[in-house]
């Protein structure tokens, strides 16, 4: 099966509890599936890097998180992955970001 995980922060280079989750659930899928992670690239070099298994797709420059909520940005870089992943994936999971209220 292909999935495709859509979440701005990557695990190891943002560590919170949701890049975590991802990072643990994509690497064990990834002993029997192809596993996609689409978000911020965090990392230096390509674009499209492998980390432990899990195929990691840089859709943009590093960018400071969270500042004052969700912003427009947010939202388009989720649209923007949308786009970048195609439809041949055959499950997809897109963690919302923060809200602050």
């Amino acid at each position: 099966m292909k999935i495709a995980f859509i979440y701005d922060a990557v695990y190891p280079w943002i560590k919170g509890g949701a890049e975590k989750r991802i990072y643990e659930i994509g690497r064990k899928l990834a002993n029997e599936h192809e596993v996609h992670w689409y978000g911020i690239g965090w990392w230096e070099g390509n674009e499209t890097v492998d980390n432990d298994g899990i195929i990691l797709h840089g859709v943009c420059e590093p960018m400071q998180l969270y500042v004052d909520g969700r912003s427009i940005k947010d939202a388009s870089l989720e649209s923007f992955c949308r786009a970048q992943m195609g439809g041949d994936y055959e499950q997809h999971s897109f963690n919302r970001y923060s809200h602050k209220k």
